[in-house]
């Protein structure tokens, strides 16, 4: 009984394209994604992570899609995932995300900036929706993908102010 009274998000990995955060390597992204965006368009380094870094082109499997970025972490597993949209999906998106996971916070403003951040399991996934923009971004990420972030944040603030009072 407690176990159907769960949420989705708690019983079921969680997934971003197909694939699993915390678990699909770069050589199954590599491999579904070229099914479905051709080969990817850049390859790299994550400045964040020090893994691999896959960026594609449009899915065209999925209307309105304009880039997919998948980042790993130094053991090759996924860590974050970005996907660029139209921005005129976002309440779409927001409805198939609010089905399979929990909102946690949104802001919808009648004229502005549009953000939504679901929980799924240890997953934080935000939907960013800039006032002045046509498209809008689905970031799905680890709590150790957004520690890196914040952690290269603090280093990059702290090295402007080092920069600047050395200025004085």
């Amino acid at each position: 009984m407690s176990i159907a009274s769960m949420p989705l998000a708690a019983r079921e990995p969680t997934r971003v394209l197909g694939f699993e955060i915390g678990k699909a390597t770069p050589s199954e992204v590599r491999e579904g994604m070229t099914e479905r965006a051709g080969s990817p368009r850049e390859t790299g380094i994550s400045a964040v992570t020090g893994g691999e870094l896959l960026i594609f082109d449009a899915d065209r499997t999925m209307t309105g899609m304009k880039e997919e970025i998948f980042v790993f972490d130094t053991e090759g597993h996924l860590t974050a995932a970005v996907l660029t949209l139209a921005k005129d999906r976002y309440d779409e998106v927001l409805k198939a995300l609010r089905a399979k996971y929990t909102l946690v916070d949104e802001q919808r403003p009648f004229v502005g900036n549009r953000s939504a951040r679901f929980k799924a399991g240890a997953v934080e996934i935000v939907v960013d929706a800039p006032h002045l923009s046509f498209d809008m971004a689905v970031l799905y990420a680890t709590p150790a993908f957004r520690q890196q972030v914040d952690a290269q944040q603090r280093r990059k603030q702290d090295a402007e102010r080092r920069r600047d009072a050395a200025a004085f």
